[in-house]
């Protein structure tokens, strides 16, 4: 006699913008494989090696599939889910060892927007955006979908267009916060439903960097009228370009990452380096707040530490970053960078510097709120950033009485000397 059966999904990635497989296993629901497959369920939720926790935080998108009357264009479902779901939960768990995953909604129809394509059309250069096409394809979408969904149920909003960005101009952006505004807690449907998080738009073609830069704008939120997570390329600079979206962008924008290089997908949405996004610093993760201040050691003025810095991907080391306090607002951030997980798509692997000043909100009018000390200024594209105990293993900065050392490289781990001396008051 044929007992009941149970099924359990086990899913593997490449890494963020590769290819998600999944495969279901069929078992014979006995009392033995029911507990076995228990007992494998809870030991997923125990801390990993990485220092990966249990989910505790579960956003819930609602992603909204959105066509155009002059683009005849039907992207399966299975690719929808594995770009705009599947693959960033996966690379959100990773980023925030396993705490934030992405569990979202896909509509179940197309809705296709009254005008042809040409009358939501928005270049990729942000400070050119026609801010009056992109209120109207937010309107006229959320009207639309309103109708079928309650949109305050959810944490937040993506549009996918049934486009690609040589069709719609742009690869991808965020309407709320971003480009139509900060306050999203006054941000409503056209009938007047509240909508949580805010909104981010993309086009079919959108990579996995460009999607997680603005679901970051969206989860890390808006502070005392500020974005949580800004752009961390240069914006004045992106937009002088007069290259539209297509092969030649990737270049355009490369010559905007003056702050951050290839070593955050904040910086650059569209890495060279593929087929993977890279992870997000320290300073992102902190910002998200997905990195513990208790793994951030912090080293004030007048004092002297040795410190085991591991590598930011795994999670398990007792300190994952250094905190360098020169001013009411302004530090600099040390982290450890090695080729694993998502971090083996970096131009190279190392110990970054980075200066940040909390007071600079936007990378606008060549400041930033982040910028990375560049140790090899001859290699392009900050890609030779990165210290190292074979090279350039000694940071100075004179003005703040700081010596940084790099001591020694155990396993992925580096021993970092570091003396303050106190600074003289300005």
């Amino acid at each position: 006699m044929r007992g009941k059966r149970f099924q359990i999904g086990l899913s593997t990635t490449a890494g963020f913008g590769q290819r998600t497989s999944e495969r279901v296993i069929d078992w014979p629901a006995t009392t033995l494989t029911r507990a076995a497959v228990l007992i494998g369920a809870l030991l997923i939720a125990v801390p990993s090696a990485r220092g990966e926790t249990a989910c505790t935080t579960i956003l819930r998108p609602l992603v909204i599939q959105v066509g155009f009357p002059d683009v005849r264009r039907a992207p399966p479902l299975d690719l929808v889910q594995e770009r705009f779901l599947r693959d960033p939960d996966h690379y959100i768990r990773e980023m925030s060892y396993g705490r934030v995953c992405l569990s979202g909604t896909i509509t179940s129809r197309r809705y296709i927007l009254p005008g042809p394509i040409a009358q939501y059309w928005v270049p990729w250069q942000n400070l050119k955006v026609d801010k009056d096409k992109l209120r109207r394809l937010v309107t006229d979408t959320l009207r639309l979908a309103e109708r079928d969904y309650d949109i305050a149920k959810y944490d937040f909003v993506m549009f996918v267009l049934a486009a690609n960005a040589m069709e719609w101009g742009n690869q991808g952006l965020t309407a709320y916060p971003g480009l139509l505004g900060w306050d999203v807690n006054s941000l409503l449907t056209p009938s007047g439903r509240k909508i949580n998080g805010g909104i981010a738009i993309y086009a079919l073609s959108a990579q996995g960097g460009k999607v997680f830069i603005d679901m970051a704008h969206v989860i890390g939120g808006v502070k005392d009228g500020r974005r949580m997570v800004p752009n961390l390329y240069d914006q004045d600079v992106a937009s002088a370009s007069n290259v539209e979206a297509g092969p030649a962008t990737l270049g355009a924008l490369m010559q905007a990452q003056f702050n951050m290089g290839a070593w955050d997908p904040i910086s650059c949405g569209r890495c060279l380096q593929l087929p993977g996004a890279p992870g997000i610093t320290s300073w992102t993760k902190l910002r998200l707040g997905w990195l513990d201040q208790t793994k951030v050691r912090t080293v004030n003025p007048g004092e002297t530490a040795d410190i085991t810095l591991g590598a930011l991907e795994d999670g398990s080391s007792p300190t994952l970053a250094i905190r360098l306090p020169v001013g009411p607002t302004a530090y600099y951030l040390v982290e450890n960078r090695q080729k694993i997980g998502q971090d083996a798509n970096l131009p190279a692997a190392g110990v970054l510097i980075m200066r940040a000043d909390d007071e600079i909100p936007e990378s606008r009018f060549g400041r930033a709120p982040v910028r990375l000390v560049n140790a090899n200024p001859s290699a392009p594209h900050l890609d030779g950033a990165a210290f190292d105990t074979d090279g350039n293993n000694v940071f100075v900065d004179q003005e703040n009485s700081i010596t940084l050392r790099l001591v020694r490289k155990i396993g992925n781990s580096y021993q970092v000397h570091i003396e303050r001396g106190q600074i003289a008051h300005r």
